[in-house]
């Protein structure tokens, strides 16, 4: 009973400080506010990007000219080709079985962007070679017919079933990119696709030209004509010919608003935060209770040092839960929360952030144990909203990880020992289409075992330097 008042009196006390409204929930909802109006521009480092393929391509065979194609195999190989400007490939490809597991991937920040190439890939690059190829053919006829006036009865009909044949089989290659729309090396892929795609089209049709050519001879007697077809002769309208669409991971939908996926981490990034705060608050408490004898007269008093921790510690992590639901209910006002409501999931996020308060509280108990709270409020300000800034994904992303923990990739960015909780937020509460609470449990280990690590370590130093000082 005793611990449950210590809990509620501090709840009380710590609503009505301006240390709590002004650094713990103001700093962050100025930043929530600002980055939902005014998306930060960023760029990304010119390197070889690392994309998943998903390739439901199947073989296609053309009627007309006999022959099986599997371009899709052609296409991923052109994907990883040089690039002649920067001597780097475009892209280093990784295959899936399937979209769901190529999203959770990049989610997870293990690839860049995916790529999805349909079912009827090489139906659609044959149909459009052969469109292209009836193009340069009929091009190259009509200069021909020009030269030799006398073949206009022979060649007039010829170039008018070519030019009919190649509106009636024109068709647009789609694909599907898709990617985190915060993130500039997501654009910086989709972008390459949109480089490599024309380049691969040019090839294929320098090599199917020569062959529809030669069929054409044989079809209506042409081999008395002879035609060469160079490298600018490959170079038509393909832009207009091609669609690559930029699918937002998780929703599956063509990305029309290029902030949206990016408040997948600016809300839990900004609740965390908020969190990450309240440990200029702890220290102020800390200080005042020193400063003012609270500390000595307790240690006199019949309640044990174990009451007084936990009475605290419970506090804190309540006093999260409160501005977590603050800040939904703002980000949610603004419309950037997606309204599913998923009860394992919330029950996880719910416990997640009362360990984050905890996890913030022995943050400053260890700090405010050596440094005085006044020095103390803007040094915590500055390492926490710096850190936080990096681990939260706001300004870099880490493909290379040092192992994996149940598909979890574990990379430099883990060394925050917040990381995890804003992790489970972010799967839990802005992923739902993509996550579920399967895929939250090793980010809820990692923050049982941080919270449990500070938490030991700030009782520890609480018990030996702030209470033996009170003696002297």
């Amino acid at each position: 009973m005793l611990i449950i008042k210590l809990m509620v009196s501090r709840i009380k006390v710590i609503l009505r400080t301006k240390e709590f409204y002004f650094y713990v929930i103001g700093f962050p909802l100025v930043f929530l506010l600002l980055f939902t109006f005014f998306q930060p521009i960023s760029t990304v480092e010119t390197k070889t990007l690392t994309i998943g393929v998903v390739d439901h391509d199947t073989q296609f065979t053309d009627s007309d000219l006999g022959d099986s194609y599997l371009w899709s195999a052609t296409f991923i190989n052109e994907l990883e080709a040089t690039n002649p400007l920067t001597n780097l490939t475009y892209f280093k490809v990784k295959t899936y079985d399937n979209v769901s597991t190529m999203e959770k991937d990049i989610a997870n920040l293990k690839i860049s962007g995916g790529l999805v190439i349909p079912e009827d890939f090489s139906r659609q690059i044959t149909t459009y070679l052969k469109t292209q190829s009836y193009l340069v053919i009929m091009t190259k006829l009509t200069v021909y017919l020009q030269d030799n006036p006398s073949e206009t009865t022979r060649l007039g009909p010829i170039i008018e079933e070519l030019s009919r044949n190649a509106t009636t089989s024109n068709i647009t290659i789609q694909l599907e990119y898709h990617g985190d729309a915060a993130f500039a090396s997501t654009h910086e892929g989709y972008t390459r696709v949109w480089q490599v795609l024309p380049l691969f089209l040019e090839k294929a049709l320098s090599q199917q030209l020569p062959k529809t050519w030669k069929r054409l001879q044989q079809s209506f007697n042409l081999s008395n004509i002879t035609l060469s077809f160079t490298q600018n002769a490959t170079r038509t309208t393909q832009s207009m010919s091609f669609e690559v669409n930029l699918i937002q991971t998780g929703t599956r939908d063509v990305l029309q608003n290029v902030q949206r996926e990016y408040f997948a981490r600016l809300v839990p990034g900004q609740i965390m935060q908020s969190v990450l705060m309240l440990s200029t608050g702890v220290v102020v408490f800390i200080g005042d209770e020193r400063d003012r004898g609270i500390l000595k007269r307790l240690k006199l008093s019949r309640m044990k040092t174990t009451e007084y921790l936990v009475g605290n510690f419970l506090a804190w992590g309540i006093v999260a839960l409160i501005q977590t639901a603050f800040f939904i209910a703002v980000a949610t006002a603004l419309g950037t929360v997606p309204l599913e409501f998923r009860p394992i999931e919330l029950i996880l996020m719910v416990v997640t952030i009362f360990l984050a308060g905890l996890l913030s509280a022995s943050i400053a108990y260890i700090v405010g144990a050596y440094i005085n709270y006044r020095a103390a409020i803007p040094l915590l300000s500055l390492v926490l909203i710096t850190a936080s800034f990096f681990s939260f994904e706001y300004f870099v992303t880490v493909q290379d990880y040092f192992f994996e923990i149940l598909g979890r990739p574990i990379t430099i960015l883990d060394v925050a020992p917040w990381r995890a909780s804003f992790l489970v937020v972010k799967k839990g509460l802005m992923l739902p289409h993509l996550f579920t609470w399967p895929d939250l449990l090793v980010d809820m280990g990692l923050t049982i075992l941080w919270t449990a690590i500070f938490l030991v370590a700030a009782v520890h130093v609480f018990s030996k330097k702030v209470f033996r000082y009170q003696d002297e």
